[in-house]
């Protein structure tokens, strides 16, 4: 995982997250199912790295709760009684604070995963998955993963790619092909450090990549970007 800004995998602040942290993980459940939220808990109080801080049922609570009780790491059903999952997802980007945002689903249908991860999600687990593949998959989140991105088809990320960037994100695209860094990104647009990685964490996202070569590659598929800037950036002058 990344741990500086200059490294190609950089694209926001979850990923500058120390994957050796030995502090609680502090979460928040989602889910208005009491025989899921109450094994989930169960699982979860039972191991020395995480605290369960609270459960709610509905999107309206979990806003409500995130901002009380500043969770590490939340785990939300798509499916709540007053509206759609991903509004918690998007709520918890949305913090100051660190945040990492993991869907916990009866479905997983091609629509629930591309929601997901535009809305944020590091992960997506079924609620049939087995205790250790849920913890395993929790403990490479707070580590800094974006399981999500990792697993995704490829057809789901090209999907995820249709979603159109924003002219400046273009120009930082286009900057990366180039193989330039952060810093020099920064220097070249006039922007700090802080704004690049807002951008690149928005490109990584829209695209449904996880790294800067993955990006280059699709864009040129789509004709963003020309074969010949990444040349150029990985033989300049």
């Amino acid at each position: 995982m990344a741990k500086d800004s200059e490294r190609p995998t950089v694209s926001g602040r979850h990923e500058a997250s120390n994957p050796l942290r030995t502090e609680t993980v502090r979460v928040l459940i989602v889910d208005d199912h009491p025989f899921v939220v109450d094994g989930i808990a169960s699982l979860l109080s039972a191991q020395p790295d995480f605290e369960v801080v609270g459960h709610c049922g509905s999107v309206a609570e979990a806003v409500g709760q995130l901002k009380k009780v500043r969770p590490t790491l939340i785990l939300v059903d798509l499916r709540l009684p007053d509206g759609d999952g991903s509004a918690v997802l998007k709520v918890a980007q949305e913090f100051r604070w660190e945040t990492y945002a993991v869907v916990l689903s009866a479905f997983c249908s091609e629509d629930d995963l591309v929601a997901s991860a535009r809305a944020g999600a590091r992960a997506f687990l079924m609620k049939t998955d087995r205790g250790e593949a849920v913890l395993s998959t929790l403990r490479r989140v707070v580590a800094g993963e974006n399981v999500l991105m990792e697993t995704l088809p490829q057809h789901v990320r090209e999907r995820l790619a249709q979603k159109d960037l924003t002219p400046k994100e273009l120009e930082v695209l286009r900057m990366i092909g180039r193989g330039m860094t952060n810093r020099q990104i920064a220097m070249e647009t006039r922007l700090t450090d802080n704004t690049i990685k807002a951008h690149l964490r928005n490109l990584f996202r829209k695209l449904g990549v996880t790294n800067r070569a993955e990006a280059a590659a699709i864009a040129v598929r789509r004709g963003l970007i020309s074969a010949l800037g990444i040349w150029a950036g990985i033989f300049p002058g």
